[in-house]
């Protein structure tokens, strides 16, 4: 039996896959789930959570080609590494959904070299706006493969429920121990640095509280995360955000921090509190006011033409957390305010409303027979490519045979990696002492069974060379070796080989 194969590469996202895992079920096709090892734990918790049974299990224990019927993922930017490796054919339906209805560059990277959308040949549309923004952009860098892609109006799955209504909003509250009869505002951002969290998240919280309301705050999963390395260099470089909001609720009675499916709480609030989210415009289904803080740092890194910018007319804008106790209250008092405006946008963000979850399970049932056609040409082309990637690799880590190595990097490109090379002998060769990551934790502390460690944790005595598995931030990752273990350890850039370092 053919089986639609999910890629969640994070548990924080797999809430989005959430509902097309069960519709596709419900239409008798089943799912496998692969996901990094150590996000298996919660991958699983989110799942069991859902009420949805699936295959889950390790991406290092990939299913056989001829079950799988189609491929999908929520993050069309980072691929995993299913979707990258060949033992897939190009002709098996490889389906790019998004996990947002925001715009950032990263959505559709078209500054990344390595063509991420090339392994893809459908696309799951959410609604109108998506075109606009990094779609654009990828079109014209990459015009190939987009017009290769077989786009299918879907809409967002996870938002079928704000779509269609209901809230549970008095049961809820009470559950968090808050007062019901208050207004509720959710203050839910997004991680960037540039973004308001990060830049003036304690006081907003601060000034909310104050109010006579009700404060929830839910955090992008990032914002949590302290062993994701994407998430710590570009986001809360390793601020404890749960510890700082336990402290801040202990002195707020009114405050909540939550975790978890974000829709409850998007149901039961009055007022989001925002910056660029996604959070933001799924908010705006339920049709109640927003307002968006301004982070001009933000727009100035990731651009302006995406709908996390232009978006911000359905509601109100803050210049500064000073500003928003008034024009949180104004539009708690004025809900309607902004309706028409609110109303213009929904119409643009999504397909088939409160559907989009059954209209993606019987898509992916008519790719899965034939009925809807998908073109093989690009991807087939691009999986050749990409391929070769791996050459210069394997050939400078044939030449450190002879070297005790330490691995920095146990993310998804070594697991691409040692996959490529899971055929030769050259792995059974290696003489690898240990992988390094700069957030390992709990779960995260071995890779292929050896043992994943700091830099600092790093034994120089056992260790006679640094290799450097990835294919960005080697100088950053190099400066980080020479500033613990000096400046005379061997590291080698496998993108560069032996001698270029």
């Amino acid at each position: 039996m053919k089986h639609i194969v999910f890629e969640e590469i994070c548990g924080g996202l797999t809430e989005h896959a959430l509902p097309v895992m069960r519709a596709c079920c419900e239409v008798g096709l089943p799912a496998i789930v692969g996901t990094f090892p150590a996000e298996i734990q919660r991958v699983g918790s989110v799942l069991a959570a859902g009420g949805v049974t699936v295959d889950l299990r390790s991406f290092d224990d990939a299913p056989p080609s001829d079950v799988v019927g189609a491929l999908y993922s929520s993050v069309p930017n980072c691929p995993g590494p299913w979707l990258c490796s060949a033992a897939y054919a190009a002709a098996v339906p490889r389906i790019a959904a998004t996990h947002g209805l925001t715009d950032k560059k990263t959505k559709y990277p078209a500054d990344d070299s390595t063509d991420p959308l090339g392994y893809f040949n459908t696309v799951f549309a959410t609604g109108p706006s998506m075109f606009q923004g990094s779609w654009n952009r990828y079109c014209k860098r990459y015009p190939e493969t987009m017009a290769a892609m077989t786009v299918v109006e879907v809409g967002a799955p996870k938002t079928d429920v704000l779509c269609v209504g209901g809230s549970g909003r008095d049961g809820l509250l009470r559950r968090l121990g808050l007062d019901p009869a208050l207004k509720t505002v959710l203050y839910s951002p997004t991680y960037q640095r540039e973004a308001s969290l990060e830049q003036f998240g304690c006081e907003i919280i601060e000034v909310l509280c104050a109010l006579a309301i009700n404060v929830i705050v839910r955090l992008h999963h990032c914002s949590t995360d302290l062993q994701n390395e994407h998430a710590a260099r570009f986001g809360h470089r390793g601020k404890d955000w749960r510890s700082t909001l336990a402290a801040m609720q202990r002195n707020h009675g009114n405050l909540r921090h939550v975790e978890g499916d974000s829709n409850p709480y998007f149901l039961a609030a009055d007022l989001l509190v925002g910056d660029v989210s996604g959070a933001c415009y799924e908010f705006l289904l339920t049709n109640k006011p927003i307002v968006f803080m301004d982070v001009p740092a933000f727009f100035d890194s990731h651009g302006r033409d995406g709908i996390g910018c232009w978006g911000r007319r359905c509601g109100v804008i803050a210049a500064t957390p000073s500003e928003l106790p008034l024009l949180v209250q104004a539009q708690l008092d004025h809900p309607d305010q902004r309706r028409q405006a609110r109303d213009t946008l929904i119409r643009k963000l999504v397909y088939n409303p409160g559907r989009a979850a059954e209209t993606a399970a019987s898509t992916i049932r008519e790719l899965v027979r034939g009925s809807i056609a998908v073109d093989p040409s690009a991807v087939d082309e691009h999986l050749n490519r990409m391929s070769s990637r791996f050459d210069l690799p394997k050939s400078v880590l044939e030449r450190l045979q002879d070297r005790r190595l330490a691995v920095y990097g146990a993310g998804q490109h070594s697991h691409m990696l040692f996959n490529a090379l899971a055929d030769t002998d050259l792995l059974n060769s290696l003489e690898i002492v240990a992988f390094v990551d700069d957030f390992p934790g709990s779960g995260k502390n071995r890779f292929r069974g050896i043992p994943v460690v700091t830099v600092g944790e790093l034994d120089p005595d056992v260790v006679d060379c640094i290799v450097l598995s990835t294919d960005r931030f080697q100088a950053d990752m190099a400066i980080n070796c020479r500033r613990v273990l000096g400046p005379d350890v061997p590291v080698v850039d496998l993108y560069a080989g032996v001698d270029a370092l």
